[in-house]
């Protein structure tokens, strides 16, 4: 098994949305079953994954929209057409210091450099996507029965 890199996401919300952590964006979508939409970079993309473990793992009803690019995503972010977004932080800076998007936390094991004092999603599964989904996984023979376990259990 070899990484070959890591990329952390963020969960993002306009910066006109009422909500300000994670936390508070759960409880707000959970309260709006099914009326709130979600952003991707494309269907099964980085960005739409991230979104649906988030929804798996705190049970939201969130409908997806996909897009031909982050960038599209981003514009109907900010302009009020969908309401949240996971995409990969090393694109987000311009976003959020302009003060267009407000980043709510950062899916990853350490906070970022990327972007100081965003506080990070402490769930170990989305935590395990984001650390995963951008490596490469060269698993032979060789492989031992746990790392095997392991990748089932995870995919």
């Amino acid at each position: 098994m070899t990484l070959v890199g890591t990329t952390p996401f963020a969960i993002v919300v306009a910066a006109s949305s009422p909500v300000k952590s994670i936390a508070e964006w759960i409880a707000y979508a959970k309260a709006r079953p099914g009326q709130l939409l979600f952003g991707s970079g494309g269907n099964w993309g980085s960005s739409h994954l991230c979104m649906e473990s988030l929804n798996a793992l705190n049970g939201l009803k969130l409908t997806h929209v996909p897009y031909a690019n982050t960038a599209s995503a981003f514009n109907d972010i900010i302009g009020g057409n969908i309401h949240t977004h996971c995409p990969a932080v090393p694109g987000l800076a311009p976003y959020t210091q302009s003060g267009r998007i407000r980043a709510l936390g950062v899916t990853y094991r350490t906070p970022t450099k990327l972007l100081p004092g965003l506080p990070r999603y402490n769930t170990e599964a989305i935590l395990a996507f984001a650390c995963i989904k951008r490596s490469t996984r060269i698993c032979r023979n060789a492989c031992s029965k746990r790392m095997r376990q392991e990748s089932v259990a995870f995919w």
